[in-house]
């Protein structure tokens, strides 16, 4: 058939390899466990100085939680809402403290 010309081949694409990698089956470091969640008592901290900005701004208001029980109850440092309710002077007026569960109430 005149006029048809035939397509070349086109070559495979292949990168070439610098070096081989090694492969593991675990990559994720082996860390110790700490010995409390450092993000709870971070939270604690900061929810109970904005509590004490907020009560200086509005001399009054409300305090909601939707999670009042304390997360370690051998630490009290980290419990946010026992941080709020020692809050002085106390000017908020009204407090609602909410636990899914009656086993993690302790006051």
């Amino acid at each position: 058939m005149a006029g048809k010309r035939k397509r070349r081949a086109e070559p495979a694409l292949v990168e070439p390899k610098l070096f081989e990698l090694e492969v593991t089956k675990d990559l994720e470091p082996q860390l110790p466990q700490l010995p409390y969640p450092i993000w709870t008592e971070n939270k604690a901290k900061l929810i109970a100085k904005y509590i004490f900005l907020f009560e200086l701004i509005t001399k009054h208001g409300t305090y909601i939680d939707g999670f009042a029980g304390p997360q370690r109850p051998d630490h009290p440092e980290m419990w946010a809402a026992k941080l709020v309710l020692e809050i002085e002077p106390q000017w908020l007026r009204h407090f609602y403290l909410f636990e899914k569960s009656k086993a993690g109430l302790t006051c």
